[in-house]
């Protein structure tokens, strides 16, 4: 409580650092997890810093700029211990003295070939980047988000816009469905996209919205085949209960409203 919220209930400044160990390394539960999800509750109103570095010297200038900032908010640190053994997570002497911290790290792929952006923090990079070079794959984007709160979010738009011809976005974690940063940053992720191009959409979003109004779930644009089915439902309307056709017709309304 001291730590999430001292600065306004005391008005006690500070510059607490914590380096959590966290990854599903087989190192025990103490290793395993250092709930992210909790830290990431317990954000508001930029009271808190919440980083997942993944490389030296990333973690160089987090450091750096926590001692010489201004501002002093509690730091926590989500870091891996097996990247202090993975030969891929290498920094050079140019990135630490002429660098600084990147709150979020694009892909070196071309840009015109990329179809499918994989946005995701920490070492799970490494697992997800080995796969790619072995497959030789190019038309999929690592993006990695090292700071999760206070979001991004100017940083990450202007990532996102480089890649016109994307057709999909995805979030990638090792932590189960309800643990890391999943619940907290679906939201903030998804407004950045909006603000690229409304019709582009995370599945999930629709799917439980389709699902209750009885209309089957594929992979479409949300204006115009909802539209669609809207129409259709007009028509036939005696199989389309009034409060789905309401929820519907202000689900398009709103979205609309967005373009």
């Amino acid at each position: 409580r001291f730590i999430s919220s001292g600065e306004r209930k005391w008005q006690r400044a500070s510059g607490l650092v914590m380096l959590l160990p966290h990854g599903y390394e087989g190192q025990g539960p103490e290793h395993s997890s250092a709930r992210i999800e909790r830290f990431l509750q317990l954000c508001a109103s930029e009271n808190i810093q919440v980083c997942v570095p993944s490389t030296p010297s990333q973690i160089f200038h987090l450091l750096r700029r926590q001692a010489i900032r201004k501002m002093r908010t509690p730091l926590v640190v989500i870091s891996p211990k097996s990247l202090l053994r993975n030969p891929e997570a290498v920094s050079s002497l140019e990135d630490l003295y002429n660098g600084s911290f990147s709150c979020v790290i694009d892909d070196d792929s071309d840009k015109k070939k990329v179809n499918k952006v994989i946005m995701c923090s920490g070492k799970v990079f490494y697992d997800l980047n080995k796969k790619k070079k072995e497959n030789n794959i190019k038309d999929i984007a690592l993006i990695r988000i090292e700071q999760l709160y206070p979001f991004p979010y100017d940083d990450l738009e202007e990532i996102l816009t480089k890649y016109e011809n994307v057709q999909e976005f995805v979030w990638c974690q090792e932590e189960p469905l309800k643990q890391g940063a999943r619940l907290s940053h679906r939201h903030r992720i998804q407004r950045d996209i909006e603000r690229i191009d409304t019709s582009k959409k995370l599945k999930q979003k629709i799917e439980k919205l389709l699902q209750k109004l009885g209309i089957q779930y594929s992979k479409f644009s949300i204006i115009q085949k909802t539209k669609e089915e809207f129409n259709k439902r007009v028509n036939n309307s005696d199989v389309f209960v009034k409060g789905s056709l309401k929820a519907l017709s202000y689900r398009l309304r709103s979205v609309e409203k967005k373009m």
